[in-house]
Order: C-alpha cells, then sequence, then structure tokens
C-alpha cells in the first residue's frame, strides 16, 4: 500500500505546476534570429486564393532555403463564416487596424505625461493590407540567401522556370500593394 501511495505521489509531482512550467517553451519560441514580415493588400476575391498560392507555391520554396526556420500568415479580417461578435476584443485589441488613431488605455505615457490614450499608427493603415506572412531565417547570412537562393528553391519545387517572371504574372496582380520589413528578433 505504501509503495502505492509513493508512486501516486511520485506521478503527481511529476506533472506538478512547477515542473510544468519547466517543460514551457524558451522566450522567443523560435531560435532564429530575424523575422521577415510581409504586408500585402489582397484583392477582394483572392483571399483564398492567395492562401493557397502562399501555403502550395511559396512556403515550399522557402523549405529548401538553407535557414529558413518556418513562418505562418495571418489576416486582418474575421471568417466571414464567424458568429458575430466572436472578434470582437474590445476597443483596444482591434480585429485589423483600428478606425481611431486615439485609443483610450490606461497608464499609457506621451512625452513624460500620463495621456492613458494609445496612439495606433495602424489605424493609419487601414485599406493598406490585409494579410502578413512571417517567416523566420536562423542568422544574417540565411537571410541574405533568401533572393538569390529562391531561384534554385523554385527550380527544386517547381522545376524550371524564374521565380520572378512566374511571380509577375501569376502571383503580384492580384495584390494592390506589397512591401517587406525586416526584425532582429529579440533573444
Amino acid at each position: 500500500m505504501l509503495r502505492h501511495v509513493l508512486s501516486l505521489t511520485l506521478c503527481l509531482m511529476l506533472v506538478s505546476p512547477a515542473s510544468l512550467a519547466e517543460d514551457k517553451p524558451a522566450y522567443p519560441v523560435v531560435d532564429g534570429k530575424y523575422v521577415v514580415i510581409e504586408r500585402m493588400l489582397v484583392k477582394a476575391g483572392y483571399e483564398q486564393w492567395f492562401e493557397d498560392y502562399w501555403r502550395n507555391t511559396v512556403l515550399p520554396v522557402f523549405a529548401e532555403i538553407d535557414g529558413f526556420e518556418g513562418g505562418y500568415m495571418l489576416a486582418n479580417t474575421a471568417l466571414p463564416t464567424d458568429p458575430a461578435g466572436e472578434t470582437d476584443f474590445g476597443e483596444i485589441l482591434p480585429m485589423g487596424p483600428p478606425s481611431k488613431v486615439f485609443l483610450g488605455h490606461g497608464g499609457i505615457h506621451l512625452n513624460g505625461v500620463q495621456t492613458d490614450t494609445q496612439i495606433n499608427f495602424d489605424a493609419m493603415l487601414k485599406g493598406t493590407y490585409n494579410y502578413q506572412v512571417v517567416h523566420f531565417w536562423r542568422d544574417s547570412e540565411a537571410l541574405k540567401g533568401l533572393v538569390p537562393g529562391l531561384a534554385a528553391g523554385w527550380q527544386a519545387v517547381h522545376g524550371e522556370g524564374d521565380p520572378w517572371a512566374i511571380l509577375t504574372e501569376d502571383y503580384f496582380p492580384n495584390l494592390e500593394n506589397h512591401w517587406d520589413i525586416v526584425y532582429r528578433v529579440v533573444q
């Protein structure tokens, strides 16, 4: 009996919240040093096409480039099938860019004065993008290899063809805008 109690106690200790906390992923959850965020304004009616194109055409090419560590896609609009109110997270947590630039937010300071107001600069970008694709790169050399490595990655996945010519013909005409921003991942 004592052996069963000790076994049970040991099992509970192994799955206790304290020991589970040690299994939580480190911050950040990626090892890469750089991240590229691509913002795109996908034309109306091409949203599903865009998601499929990235998933099936572009990301497999990135996976062929040394130093690519994964990525994900963000949309700043709700799904048409989402129940009403599902994406209403409150005024200071809008889905996508807010409609107002100045939003009440306790504790915010501006020029050393507590204003309790946030300035949401994304409100000024409202309507300029509806998707973001985020991709992580191991280090500087890996990210520097993205553009030169695109052709070889494209050939490995899709066979022959100039990726820039194909993207110019098949991809970019379905976008109203596109820009890239590189960030350093804080370790």
